[in-house]
């Protein structure tokens, strides 16, 4: 009986060293179990974080690729906007280019028609003195004739003894 104890007993040691050694091993998976629910609790969380932002990034990307959509708008309306700016440019360089040939024929017939009027004056000038020359010329040629043709009358009217002298009607106002 004393080996059916020391077996028994020997059973129940081992038994009992199997339920340690049980127990061990389900504390460990105990432990095992509650650190991946920790693991999990915490994925979780990190999860629902990861969820929200991502929703949060979805709605700022729609608002950014609105901003983008309402930006390329502007853009598009800016660069029409430019190009007609530019043709408005273009024309109006081509109306000041246009208006400055027409400046510079007029400058051009202005200095022409200046020289033009100098030379006429200069011209009129040259009459005027030529005419002043006659005009002296003539009076000095009246003058003479005048003296000669008031000499001949004066003989004429000594020879007539009439003691009267007759003047050239040309001479009159002069001689």
């Amino acid at each position: 009986m004393k080996s059916e104890i020391a077996v028994t007993r020997r059973a129940a040691y081992a038994a009992e060293e199997a339920m340690l050694k049980l127990e061990k091993e389900k504390q460990h998976q105990d432990y095992l179990i509650d650190d991946m629910q920790e693991n999990m609790k915490s994925m979780q969380q990190q999860l629902a974080l990861y969820t929200a932002q991502l929703t949060a990034q979805q709605r700022e990307t729609r608002a950014a690729k609105e901003t983008l959509a309402e930006a390329e708008r502007e853009m598009e309306g800016v660069h029409f906007e430019k190009k007609q700016l530019l043709a408005q440019w273009k024309g109006s360089l081509n109306a000041v280019q246009r208006r400055d040939e027409a400046l510079a024929t007029i400058q051009d017939s202005i200095r022409a028609q200046q020289q033009q009027e100098l030379a006429i004056g200069t011209e009129i000038q040259g009459y005027k003195k030529d005419i002043n020359k006659e005009q002296v010329s003539l009076r000095q040629q009246l003058q003479q004739l005048c003296r000669g043709q008031a000499g001949i009358v004066a003989d004429d009217a000594r020879a007539e003894s009439s003691g009267r002298l007759i003047y050239c009607s040309a001479c009159e106002p002069q001689c």
